[in-house]
């Protein structure tokens, strides 16, 4: 198994290569092969993120600062509490948990278990049988009337990276039939929230109106202490998305987190291009220095969202809305550190981020005296 590991992350290698080669913005390819080789010894495997961290171009900074992919992972594994990930990774149980404590989130319309959905402000009246299509129009029909936008999104209660997400609005003809029947086969198979649409802030609406523009930010906290916040970035839909995950082919740019402001350069990831904007392809707005709003109370409700949860690094989703931020969700385990690596140009220059590997090398030295 292990070799078979070595093996995928070697073809990844040689399927990078294309594009790199490519790239006018890369090294010589001596410099880059040199690089790679360097990298992969001292982090003892396959260094893939040489390519995936952009460390190939000329501008990339001191390849050494930045984190491999098992950097990236087992520290996540070892410090993060299995309550933290039970609480993030259910939509419904994080959006009721954190609501409780008094932080807002998307309106909470109605959420579903297959054939049975609830209505979030009365539980007693529910829709059975959602897999009839006469029932589901009704359904979609009630839940639409309870918006306060006219559109709604739907996500599985449990799902990562805007998988399955989908926003349904109802215009003057209605929901067609065929697209009924597409919700009652797939609504009814699975279980879902049902959030009203977020307006963002003319702010982020300007940059691409058609995606809800979210910022990320993580956060470390240790066993008995309280969390600190290590970097964030701005995700940004391309226009006509209206989904702004990296994953799903938008950008990103990195926040500096003393003034709120974004910094120089957007970034596509490398599947999807790898490429560089000073400014949005589809709106022209440039992003040195253009100042998030609210962004005081932004971390303000990370931290103290974080500041409820056991010991975990958690990347923490926050929309902003005209009066303020709104919490999304947030992501335990595998929640994209490479992203903030990239932005923070190099995590091991990240202060906070010495904390982390300083808890793991312990949790490690712990775990072996009790063997």
């Amino acid at each position: 198994m292990k070799s078979e590991g070595w093996k995928i992350r070697l073809r990844r290698v040689l399927s990078y290569m294309g594009r790199v080669t490519k790239d006018k913005k890369r090294k010589s390819i001596p410099r880059i092969m040199a690089e790679f080789l360097a990298a992969s010894i001292r982090t003892k495997g396959v260094a893939t993120h040489y390519f995936t961290s952009f460390l190939y171009r000329k501008d990339a900074g001191d390849y050494r600062d930045h984190l491999s992919q098992k950097e990236m992972r087992r520290p996540q594994v070892v410090l993060c509490e299995k309550n933290a990930i039970d609480i993030l990774h259910n939509k419904l149980l994080c959006q009721l948990y954190f609501e409780k404590a008094g932080f807002r989130f998307p309106r909470l319309i109605a959420y579903n278990f297959q054939e049975v959905l609830y209505f979030a402000d009365d539980a007693r009246n529910r829709l059975t049988d959602l897999a009839d299509p006469e029932r589901m129009r009704e359904a979609i029909r009630v839940v639409v009337a309870k918006s306060a936008t006219g559109s709604i999104f739907i996500k599985p209660i449990n799902s990562a990276c805007g998988v399955g997400a989908r926003k349904i609005s109802i215009g003057a003809e209605g929901l067609s039939g065929e697209l009924l029947t597409e919700l009652a086969r797939s609504i009814s198979s699975g279980s879902y929230v049902f959030q009203d649409e977020v307006i963002q802030h003319g702010v982020l609406s300007s940059l691409n109106a058609s995606s809800l523009n979210t910022i990320r930010i993580d956060t470390f906290k240790n066993a008995s202490s309280n969390p600190e916040m290590l970097s964030g970035y701005l995700r940004i839909g391309g226009a006509g998305s209206y989904v702004d995950n990296v994953s799903a082919g938008g950008m990103y740019v990195g926040i500096d987190m003393e003034t709120g402001t974004l910094k120089e350069k957007a970034r596509r990831n490398l599947k999807s291009g790898a490429d560089i904007y000073f400014s949005h392809p589809a709106s022209g707005i440039v992003f040195k220095g253009l100042a998030l709003p609210y962004f005081a109370d932004v971390k303000t409700l990370v931290l103290g969202a974080a500041s409820l949860l056991p010991a975990a690094m958690i990347g923490w989703d926050v929309a902003i809305a005209a009066d303020g931020p709104i919490l999304m969700e947030g992501n335990a385990i595998f929640y994209g550190v490479q992203t903030h690596d990239i932005v923070h140009e190099g995590y091991r220059k990240n202060p906070v981020y010495q904390k982390v590997l300083s808890a793991y090398k312990n949790a490690k030295k712990t775990a072996r005296k009790r063997m």
